[in-house]
């Protein structure tokens, strides 16, 4: 199962990429917070509505259209999500025009959590409980009357007083041995050896998640690991990958290469689920991510769109290797799209914070990723 974060702790992280210098990083970032204030299923906290609509604002006034036009959007969903009366102080100051803006984007905009909705109380499952352990009460009346052996009081002490080496034996393994009960120590003896291993087994079960890095850590979100170093997965393309593919993708000719990713296509959806897909995003990324023709990209963007969505072996290695490139592309007007689409999916696959991390890292230091 992916790893997850909530809206809270994400929100954090988005703020810094909507003040950005950068119009399309601005823009982009936007997008990110309207899809997640759409498809939480937990509402934004309080103290950050008001940080949050102000920078939206801000942004309603941009230069950039692309920015203002998704600040509205964004605006539109946390009104949708909090009401409108928390954000009448910020809307004061809007022109007609922005008002409306985000008017049609509060009618037409859809959430999953709304502020001030509380999950419903569940006291059935709490109930249950109680009427079994009625039930459980009662059956031990019965246990009395397996006590009629009393009568024989004279033939049990007999026997007790011939069994006089076991319980002495028993004195010596070190359980607590009485002289008319030898029956209830040597029961309550083994009910506390498992006391004792079970209290064991759950240490040694707590002490494993911290060996291994369990999701709950806050930095375990943005670890990973690559599979294959560039020269193994090189090697393992050249047996994975049908050799025209990548010969076509090397041509001089732009309709030589779209034609072989077209094909490339419909190879990968075929055996999507048995491909390595860390040597095949290594191996478009080896030729692609220099690619000078918009459509030829698109198609390639399309590629690990399917991986993303449809391929087991897809995971945090495969989205660092090709995030630095596709937020660059977020500022080209004709593969903003494409890309976006492609970071989308990324973040769907691994983690919103993950994908966002290693896209502001790169922009941030160009270079330093993969």
């Amino acid at each position: 199962m992916p790893l997850q974060t909530t809206l809270t702790d994400i929100i954090g992280d988005i703020l810094p990429a909507l003040s950005n210098k950068n119009p399309q990083v601005k823009e982009g970032a936007c997008k990110f917070l309207t899809h997640c204030l759409s498809s939480s299923k937990q509402a934004i906290a309080p103290p950050q509505v008001k940080p949050v609509s102000e920078i939206l604002a801000t942004l309603l006034e941009d230069s950039y259209a692309g920015a203002r036009d998704e600040a509205a959007n964004a605006f539109g969903t946390l009104m949708k999500m909090v009401g409108e009366r928390p954000l009448a102080a910020v809307m004061v100051g809007f022109a007609d025009v922005r008002k409306a803006k985000v008017k049609e984007a509060y009618e037409k905009a859809t959430v999953k959590a709304k502020a001030g909705a509380s999950a419903p109380p569940k006291p059935s499952p709490a109930k249950v409980p109680p009427k079994k352990a009625v039930r459980k009460k009662e059956e031990p009346p019965p246990a009395p009357e397996a006590q009629s052996p009393p009568a024989e009081d004279d033939t049990a002490a007999s026997d007790k007083k011939a069994r006089g080496p076991p319980a002495r034996q028993l004195a010596k393994k070190g359980g607590p041995v009485a002289t008319s009960g030898a029956l209830p120590a040597s029961t309550s003896a083994p009910t506390k050896k498992p006391a004792s291993a079970a209290a064991g087994a759950v240490t040694a079960a707590a002490s494993k998640p911290t060996k291994g890095g369990s999701p709950a850590q806050p930095g375990g979100l943005d670890t990973f690991k690559y599979k294959h170093s560039p020269e193994d997965a090189e090697a393992l393309a050249s047996e994975l990958i049908p050799p025209n593919f990548i010969t076509d993708l090397g041509d001089a000719n732009w309709k030589t290469r779209l034609a072989a990713l077209e094909e490339m296509t419909t190879w990968v959806e075929g055996i999507v689920e048995e491909l390595d897909a860390e040597v095949v995003v290594r191996a478009l990324g080896k030729k692609g991510w220099g690619e000078k023709n918009f459509q030829v990209s698109a198609k390639l963007y399309g590629i690990l769109v399917t991986l993303a969505e449809r391929c087991p072996s897809f995971g945090r290695s495969c989205a660092a290797l090709s995030v630095p490139h596709l937020s660059e592309k977020l500022g080209d007007a004709k593969l903003k799209k494409p890309a976006s689409d492609a970071l989308v999916a990324f973040a769907e696959k691994t983690s919103l914070q993950f994908v966002l991390n290693i896209g502001m890292f790169s922009l941030v230091s160009p270079g330093t990723v993969c």
